[in-house]
């Protein structure tokens, strides 16, 4: 699920970059799945949060946040986007 969580960060911060255009819609698929509150499928940002919240890995309170936040929270961690 971290992984999960880092790619989608990865695009997302990616599309701030780089004005192409697969990365620019790779970039707000990332931000919109930031953006769905959806909890009822397992991989959803939500989900991911309340998992990853339980295990001490991700940062409790984190669900709801929006993409420049989660972007911010990402800063200097993310893996590089290829």
């Amino acid at each position: 699920m971290r992984a999960v969580l880092a790619d989608a960060l990865a695009c997302f911060q990616h599309g701030l970059v780089n004005s192409k255009q697969r990365v620019q819609r790779v970039a707000q698929e990332a931000e919109a799945w930031f953006l769905n509150d959806d909890d009822h499928w397992p991989f959803s940002f939500v989900s991911i949060c309340a998992v990853l919240a339980g295990t001490g890995v991700y940062p409790a309170g984190s669900s709801g946040i929006g993409a420049r936040e989660a972007s911010n929270q990402c800063e200097g961690n993310c893996p590089a986007s290829g």
